[in-house]
């Protein structure tokens, strides 16, 4: 199987898991388009974001991105090579902005509206959460000085290092390790952190605080 092909099959097979554990409410699998330059795989599109919770609207809306069991989102996007070599990356969790989740039975009236909700809840301060988004990138042409090849975003202009380009496995790992310890275990044998791509560390970052991703 090609790389694009095991890419697009990891996703779709970690979500149809995932599903089954209860964690995602609404998948999203994989879009797959092929050009003579790359091939870009991707569970939907998102052209740009803040950490603002229209934005996370308009995520939602427009995107239909992957959707938790406490509307968090995610999104997964990869380019590769015509030979398979990773290109780049973006690889995002969205935590839900509001204090408490969706009653899961509101999904199943026809009227209810997702967005609506968010917005005439988050008229009262008390009931926002001042979380943002996490973003595992790998952008090796944009490689510079506090700007690792592959990190992650905490924050607008916070990174961390990351050893290299990640694989979806550990992105889905890290999520539920950090955000949804009581399904770790269900994911921890299912979903099996794999190696992946070429280590883009300099000299002196590993004197930093790094993730692995080997």
């Amino acid at each position: 199987m090609s790389a694009t092909g095991d890419l697009t099959q990891a996703i779709n097979n970690i979500q149809r898991h995932l599903v089954e554990t209860g964690l995602i409410h609404r998948p999203r699998y994989c879009i797959t388009r092929t050009e003579p330059t790359h091939s870009r795989i991707s569970t939907g599109s998102i052209n740009y974001y803040d950490h603002s919770i229209p934005s996370f609207i308009n995520v939602l809306q427009s995107s239909e991105p992957i959707l938790l069991r406490d509307n968090s989102l995610l999104y997964l996007e990869y380019f590769l090579r015509p030979a398979g070599a990773i290109m780049s990356h973006r690889l995002i969790y969205f935590p839900w902005p509001l204090a408490e989740p969706v009653d899961p039975s509101d999904f199943s009236d026809p009227d209810f509206d997702l967005a609506d909700f968010i917005l005439e809840t988050a008229q009262d301060p008390s009931n926002i959460r001042l979380v943002g988004p996490v973003r595992f990138d790998f952008a090796p042409n944009e490689r510079r000085e506090n700007h690792s090849s592959s990190h992650i975003h905490f924050a607008p202009e916070a990174r961390c290092a990351v050893a290299g380009p990640v694989h979806p496995s550990l992105f889905f790992r890290h999520i539920v390790s950090l955000f949804y310890p009581d399904h770790y275990t269900a994911i921890a044998k299912p979903i099996t952190p794999t190696g992946f791509g070429t280590r883009t560390l300099t000299d002196d970052e590993p004197r930093l605080l790094y993730v692995e991703s080997h």
